[in-house]
């Protein structure tokens, strides 16, 4: 009886952890954070004039921003906060560690770092740790668009990228090379821009020419 009750509550927790909802804000004005969220944790969405200008937000482990590049959708995540230092998820499967100034393993993880997203060999996502608060748990995350030719004899796997389309074109990355290997994270169409419903009007012409809606 009691193994029975031990499986039962092992069962809920999983239960309840993968449906898990994340709270969708969206940002307003060239930087700094949103409002509360009903979970506990939330995902920006970042305009492309905001990418352009370099958005700026104070985030906790668990929070993503989301925003476009070209044709792909794409994320950038904290996933653990420490003293002057951060853990992110960028992209795909890609998974960085970020130092502050004060960390002595700057030289080894920058606060700044360049990431290419379009296979056109150019950098085109600058990701910044500003400050990380191992007290607060929070990071304060700078990401900007760029167009940054990427220097000779860097390599890029582009043989570890992987993508899922959508029905409107956009791809969203689910694989990508990270710590040495090749790694890939699972990826559904709930990730896909959602689209607006169509409404079907339908008209009656009168004698005169003037059309009425006919209520569906």
């Amino acid at each position: 009886m009691k193994r029975s009750i031990s499986i039962f509550i092992v069962y809920v927790l999983i239960i309840g952890f993968s449906n898990h909802a994340f709270a969708v804000e969206q940002s307003a004005g060239g930087g700094g954070g949103g409002g509360q969220g009903s979970s506990q944790y939330k995902t920006i969405e970042v305009t492309d004039s905001q990418l352009e200008a370099g958005y700026t937000i104070d985030l906790s482990p668990g929070d993503r921003m989301n925003f476009q590049m070209e044709k792909n959708q794409a994320y950038v995540s904290v996933l653990s906060v420490f003293v002057n230092g951060a853990e992110m998820g960028v992209f795909a499967n890609d998974r960085k560690m970020f130092y502050t100034k004060e960390h002595p393993s700057f030289s080894v993880f920058p606060n700044e770092q360049k990431f290419e997203m379009t296979e056109d060999n150019y950098y085109d996502l600058s990701i910044t740790l500003n400050s990380a608060s191992y007290d607060s748990k929070k990071a304060s995350v700078t990401i900007k668009r760029i167009n940054e030719k990427i220097p000779e004899g860097t390599t890029i796997y582009y043989n570890c990228w992987k993508y899922y389309s959508c029905s409107d074109g956009t791809k969203i990355k689910y694989c990508d090379y990270s710590n040495g290997v090749c790694g890939c994270r699972a990826v559904s169409s709930s990730e896909c821009p959602q689209q607006k419903p169509q409404t079907c009007e339908k008209f009656y012409t009168c004698p005169n020419g003037k059309k009425l809606i006919i209520a569906p």
